[in-house]
């Protein structure tokens, strides 16, 4: 290797500088994924004026006979040169570890040694390539493949499903920031070896041309070429198996199912859905969209000229698959499609997806997204429309909560939102409502026409004859004088004050590697691998040491681990410590299971009463008053079924059997006949699940869930007078979620009398 010189010294000052500015940057400061990426693209960038100072001198190129100038020796000289310099900013930013703690160096070495270490090898290649054909612009042809490469992963990204992806010049991106656990791939160690194939066969055909073109004998270079060459054609052959690459037609052949709406083509997995289940998620799509044709006074579809394209994911793991994200879901306006998980009929996240559909209409000219006078689209307006567009029935709507953030000092400020970077920044939850809330409080204030010509411009004093203080101050002043109950301010303290997802991915220490535990502890309790969950729950721990949200996971995992005493004492702990009310009630109720599972009855009907004291969620009220009930029936019979039903279920069809045995009137409660009501119309009986609710109930919460079911059984039975004397029931309801639920339905019941019905393709 030839003495050190100015060209190195310039690389190495290059690709330190960018180590240093890493170090400046949260989530970017550690060896790990987000900064290998980085030097990635830094290294293919200087990586080609660096090779062009110390080839300048060589006017014909490299191919030029004599000894010593073979392609390959050359090329690895090269390369060797620039993976010793990487190791120096490899070196700051593992040194960085000292002022910002790195919970997984083995994975940034993983990640540092596979993506700089491959874009520098294959562009260097590239660069001889170049060099031997046209030399005085082997530098310019290079950079043009780099720039090519930037285009055709931005074209994917924004044209094709995924919202993950690979490069050449950066490796891997790997999509949304929501989707904090991240680990390697096994896509990624595909690529990367499939650009190391490149690499070797772009300069061993460079060598082999050299070779035959100075007589000298080629050996066994020509079938390892060969072999390479071969290696190479068969992960991109293989590039959608090896998930790789992913278009539009390789997931609808992946999942395999489809059907078709008036306004909607669905794709899904083929064994995901029964035709019932089918029929109701068209049925669904269709309601979704008249609502929303009837918000922005928008018939997307008519002017497309083409219907939706709705991609159904039947888990988490399989959406990773196919488009590269676990909790993101996706609609593009600009390609008319949409990407969801749908758990169950009615989710709201079919609405809110939708929404950005809609916007489409309206938006910028090309994108048809909001864009600021920097041509960068805006984040908090396009999230915002759809928030407000998806206004869904619950305990706190958008306004409450919003108001509760402003009041209880929580809140961000808005105008930082409104910048794409300050959005990112926020918590998603917080951003989210926020922007849902101003922009919501916008269209009833200012009226929709005025909205939609605004949102494509962004020219709040031309729209709306205001600048954009004088309306967020506006909008402040609504918010603060916005009456709440301390019930509700409770539930916003429990779901602000408390959990890792009230920080943005930037403010958390270690946040790829504590997502990541995080969902592997989750995956492992939720398979009944309690000794594993227990084993990685202690490795978060050492991370973030007394924790509440860990320790309450601990406590929970006791519980499912019988081992009562453990949950006890970490329970009272918790209860000393000072916690949000919400958080307490939560821990309330749990105390009061394991009270009644350790027959001590009286103390866990203390218990109960003290989380609902505390203020508590309509859902978690319901349960709470389910079990006090069981423990004040003296009934042992009703007791048991009930806590096996509730606590301890592993079988639930011979729970709701031993429901259906018990004798109501003996028992004195109609709750076993309203459980199994609820057992029956999830699983879609709806003619069972109407007279299993015929009893009522003396639990104001629990009667008014009963008359929804009541309400929700009878349309599916397409009963619509009955479903409206149920929703006429609910009329005195002290639940706003409730009378929210009922304005929705009573709406679906009147779209659905005008219904046309749908047509079903296979």
């Amino acid at each position: 290797m030839k003495s050190w010189n100015y060209s190195d010294s310039g690389l190495l000052i290059a690709l330190t500088i960018v180590a240093l500015v890493c170090c400046a940057m949260p989530l970017f400061n550690l060896l790990g994924y987000e900064s290998a990426a980085v030097m990635s693209m830094a290294v293919s960038i200087f990586v080609l004026p660096y090779l062009h100072s110390k080839t300048r001198l060589c006017p014909n190129g490299m191919l030029r006979h004599g000894v010593g100038n073979s392609p390959f020796q050359h090329y690895c000289r090269n390369v060797t040169r620039v993976w010793l310099i990487l190791l120096v900013p490899a070196g700051i930013l593992s040194l960085n570890a000292l002022k910002v703690p790195n919970c997984d160096f083995g994975m940034g070495i993983l990640f540092w040694s596979t993506l700089p270490t491959a874009s520098a090898a294959l562009f260097i290649a590239f660069f001889h390539l170049f060099n031997a054909i046209l030399p005085r612009r082997s530098v310019w042809l290079a950079a043009l493949v780099l720039i090519l490469d930037l285009l055709s992963f931005a074209w994917r990204l924004a044209m094709e499903p995924p919202i993950m992806g690979f490069s050449w010049s950066f490796g891997w991106f790997a999509g949304s920031i929501y989707d904090e656990a991240l680990r390697y791939p096994a896509s990624l160690a595909w690529h990367q070896t499939g650009m190391i194939l490149l690499a070797l066969n772009v300069v061993l055909g460079l060598e082999l041309f050299w070779r035959r073109r100075s007589f000298r004998g080629l050996g066994l270079l020509l079938p390892i070429w060969l072999i390479l060459l071969s290696a190479w054609a068969g992960i991109q052959y293989n590039a959608e198996a090896f998930h790789i690459r992913q278009s539009s037609q390789s997931i609808v052949r992946a999942l395999g199912g489809r059907a078709e709406s008036e306004h909607a083509i669905v794709y899904f997995q083929r064994d995901s859905l029964n035709a019932q289940q089918e029929a109701q998620l068209l049925e669904d799509i269709e309601f979704r969209y008249a609502t929303l044709q009837d918000f922005f006074d928008v018939d997307i579809v008519d002017w497309r000229k083409q219907k939706m394209e709705i991609f159904i994911y039947p888990s988490s793991q399989r959406q990773h698959e196919l488009m590269g994200s676990r909790n993101t879901l996706v609609a593009r306006p600009w390609t008319h499609q949409m990407h969801i998980r749908y758990p169950q009929f009615g989710h709201y996240v079919l609405t809110h997806e939708m929404a950005h559909l809609f916007s489409a209409e309206f938006g910028g000219r090309w994108t048809n997204l909001p864009v600021d006078g920097h041509g960068i689209p805006h984040v908090g307006l396009i999230e915002g429309v759809a928030v407000a567009a998806d206004w869904r029935p619950s305990e706190l709507s958008v306004h409450d909560t919003a108001a509760a953030l402003i009041q209880m000092d929580k809140a961000p400020d808005i105008r930082h939102i409104f910048e794409w970077q300050g959005f990112w920044a926020q918590p998603s939850g917080k951003a989210y409502t926020l922007m849902g809330s101003f922009v919501r409080w916008l269209i009833d204030t200012q009226g929709m026409a005025r909205f939609k010509s605004f949102y494509g411009e962004i020219d709040f004093e031309k729209h709306f004859g205001q600048s954009a203080e004088t309306l967020i101050l506006k909008w402040e002043d609504y918010l603060k004088n916005r009456p709440l109950s301390e019930r509700q301010l409770a539930l916003a303290r429990y779901r602000y004050d408390y959990g890792s997802g009230n920080r943005s991915i930037f403010d958390k220490m270690c946040a790829r590697t504590l997502a990541e535990l995080e969902r592997k502890q989750a995956s492992a309790e939720g398979t009944g691998r309690f000794d594993l969950a227990l084993t990685l729950l202690d490795g978060l721990d050492g991370y973030r040491p007394n924790d509440p949200e860990y320790r309450l996971r601990r406590a929970e995992l006791y519980i499912k681990m019988e081992r009562w005493d453990e949950a006890l004492l970490l329970i009272d702990e918790l209860l000393g410590e000072s916690l949000p009310a919400g958080l307490n009630a939560e821990l309330m109720e749990l105390k009061g299971d394991v009270l009644w599972r350790q027959f001590k009855l009286q103390s866990a009907i203390e218990s109960y009463s003290r989380a609902m004291a505390l203020g508590i969620g309509d859902s978690r009220l319901r349960g709470v008053l389910v079990k006090m009930d069981a423990l004040q029936n003296p009934d042992p019979q009703y007791q048991s079924v009930i806590q096996s039903y509730l606590l301890a279920s592993d079988d639930w069809m011979v729970d709701f059997y031993a429901l259906q045995q018990i004798n109501c009137e003996v028992a004195n409660t109609a709750i076993p006949e309203y459980l199994s009501g609820r057992f029956l119309l999830d699983r879609r009986v709806y003619d069972k699940a109407v007279e299993a609710f015929q009893s009522p109930l003396s639990y104001p919460p629990l009667e008014d869930e009963r008359q929804m079911g009541l309400l929700q059984s009878r349309y599916w039975l397409r009963d619509f007078q009955g479903a409206l004397r149920h929703a006429a029931a609910l009329e005195n309801t002290e639940s706003r979620r409730i009378e929210l639920l009922v304005d929705e339905w009573k709406a679906r019941i009147h779209w659905r009398r005008s219904w046309t019905g749908i047509t079903v393709k296979q």
